[in-house]
């Protein structure tokens, strides 16, 4: 699970610089560049839609994982990994 989180996070990363540069954050201008990303772009919609699922999985992704650690009891030392680590 950790690497499918990473592996979002870079999606994540790449398409919302891609979207940095049609993106102007006024209350006048962001819906007009949103309209132009997704109608006059090539491939806009596919890059926004991208970065809005990426984001919702990641979300899911991180949940999943931290529900595993602590059903597992990941987070926990085991008994004797002292007596190993010294020894090994």
């Amino acid at each position: 699970m950790g690497g499918i989180t990473f592996y979002l996070f870079i999606v994540l990363t790449f398409t919302g610089v891609l979207l940095m540069f049609y993106y102007h954050p006024s209350k006048v201008q962001a819906f007009r560049d949103i309209l132009y990303l997704e109608n006059d772009v090539p491939f806009g919609k596919l890059l926004r839609n991208m970065h809005r699922w990426a984001a919702h999985l990641m979300i899911i992704a991180v949940w999943l994982h931290m529900f595993r650690v602590f059903l597992t009891g990941s987070y926990k030392r085991p008994a004797n990994s002292i007596g190993a680590s010294a020894f090994s």
